[in-house]
């Protein structure tokens, strides 16, 4: 470890190199659980160019844990369409932003969700989207009746992407 002694301190850090690394991972992670296989199946696939769209939500028995929900090969429409007003939904989408494939990261709120569970957007939202790394920007929308493509251009025009498609 690191000792502050040698700094002129009679303090003394006990962290270990490998420590670092494991403090960083547990304040990404925000504590939830994203390691279902068929989670980490999406996000391959999304990333191979095998799926245009993929959703997660919460297991309804632990709450710090998501499950895969749903997956497409479709358009906008169709991935709206896997959404309910009763759930939060996470997912990645990809569109064609400036003729590149990218990947944007989305969180739609259902109309009929408890006051409860909206809180824990905001706690999970940062280490659910961390984990889907390299997406290019995060879109979050209120209600699924809310939610349009739009939301997606309007937040990759503020990354400087000029056309987009899906």
């Amino acid at each position: 470890g690191i000792n502050a002694e040698s700094w002129g301190t009679s303090a003394v850090c006990d962290m270990q190199v490998g420590d670092r690394t494991a403090l960083y991972d547990q304040s990404r992670s925000s504590g939830v659980d994203v390691s279902a296989a068929d989670i980490q199946e999406a996000w391959a696939e999304i990333q191979h160019n095998s799926i245009s769209w993929f959703t997660i939500c919460y297991d309804p028995v632990v709450k710090t844990k998501l499950k895969f929900q749903a997956k497409g090969m479709g358009n906008f429409d169709e991935l709206k369409a896997s959404l309910s007003q009763d759930d939060i939904f996470y997912g990645v989408v990809r569109v064609v932003a400036d003729e590149r494939s990218k990947l944007v990261f989305f969180c739609v709120i259902g109309d009929n969700v408890s006051g409860m569970k909206k809180g824990r957007v905001s706690m999970h939202k940062q280490g659910i989207s961390n984990a889907f790394q390299g997406t290019i920007a995060d879109v979050t929308a209120n209600s699924s009746l809310d939610f349009e493509f739009a939301d997606i251009s309007s937040a990759l025009k503020k990354h400087g992407v000029q056309s987009i498609a899906m």
